[in-house]
């Protein structure tokens, strides 16, 4: 990018960066349900960490989130190309998609055992 620009050429940097962020989160995502129980790695609300099996149902539920998220990122970034609404809309429902579902799935398995 930077000797992109250095020349002349002017990239949309999102059109890199997310594509970039989305397959950092892919790898993360298939490397979360091989992770044990630990204050460390994962993600890591109390629920989780106090007992092994939501531990494992959460990082396997996570992981698939990050996967999907990832894909979800390099989808924007190239649609980023066409209209900057789809990258920010794609950024966002990634991050919430993310975040939010391993929480509330993790909730929800605790109260059922």
């Amino acid at each position: 990018y930077i000797f992109a620009y250095g020349l002349g050429n002017h990239i949309n940097i999102t059109s890199i960066l997310l594509p970039t962020i989305g397959i950092l989160f892919i790898a993360l995502g298939n490397y979360m349900p091989k992770t044990q129980r630990n204050r460390f790695v994962g993600i890591r609300i109390p629920t989780a960490l106090n007992n092994d099996i939501n531990w494992f149902k959460t990082q396997r539920i996570g992981g698939l989130m990050f996967v999907v998220g990832g894909f979800m990122m390099i989808g924007g970034g190239f649609l980023g190309m066409i209209s900057e609404f789809w990258t920010i809309a794609s950024m966002i429902l990634s991050l919430v998609l993310i975040t939010v579902v391993p929480i509330i799935y993790s909730i929800r398995s605790s109260h059922k055992a």
